[in-house]
């Protein structure tokens, strides 16, 4: 074989495994571009249940698009070399929007498991949909309907997450006056209602003549024990 023709056979070599070596970079690309969809949908998601704005770096997102244009001009040693970069990138992303939703999701697990307590001695809401907010408020839950549809764009998932976490908000607060209001905003028994929301019990020492006749006029009478010592 001629230098001539094991030089072209070691090109087309070198040319196919470029190729296939892209091909590898552009499914590492997106995969964290899957990641990162997932995020901004878990993102508009706890935006809308609970009616703020989560501010997050945007580098993540401005590291996979800049990778996608060195891959797609041919650059690909800045892409290797950016590879691990935008995977750091997405941890810091992850990690930020976690500490943003850590405290109110706390409260509103809380509450739903106050109000569950205090739902099975009024019977004022289904306690199926209190048990369904209580599952959607569980670590890692992303509505299925919205995080699997493949025909949908990712800008649609995004606001359809969005819309599914306001109306989960929706009934959250809707949840919390039907069952907590009338009683949380009492003068006399406000007080005794938040201590039965946390410990789902009261103790005699800590209610008064007026609060005891109170709650004794009260719809909760019939539905609150009394503990002595």
């Amino acid at each position: 074989m001629s230098q001539k023709t094991t030089d072209s056979v070691l090109d087309r070599l070198e040319a196919v495994r470029s190729q296939y070596h892209r091909q590898d970079l552009r499914s590492a690309l997106n995969e964290l571009g899957d990641e990162l969809a997932e995020l901004l949908m878990k993102q508009a998601l706890y935006e809308g249940l609970f009616d703020t704005s989560i501010e997050i770096n945007e580098a993540f997102r401005s590291a996979i698009a800049e990778a996608l244009e060195q891959l797609e001009a041919g650059n690909v040693e800045a892409v290797e070399n950016q590879i691990e970069v935008i995977e750091t990138e997405r941890s810091e992303f992850e990690s930020a929007l976690q500490q943003a939703i850590s405290d109110p999701l706390t409260k509103y697990r809380s509450d739903v498991e106050s109000m569950q307590r205090l739902n099975q001695k009024l019977e004022k809401i289904d306690p199926t949909q209190l048990e369904e907010l209580r599952t959607f408020l569980q670590p890692g839950h992303l509505a299925e309907d919205v995080d699997h549809e493949p025909d949908v764009s990712i800008d649609e998932k995004i606001e359809k997450a969005r819309s599914v976490g306001e109306d989960q908000r929706s009934f959250y607060q809707k949840a919390i006056r039907t069952i907590f209001e009338p009683y949380l905003d009492d003068d006399v028994i406000g007080d005794l209602v938040e201590v039965l929301v946390a410990n789902d019990d009261l103790r005699v020492d800590e209610v008064d003549p007026n609060q005891f006749e109170a709650l004794h006029d009260s719809e909760l009478a019939s539905h609150i024990e009394l503990q002595f010592g």
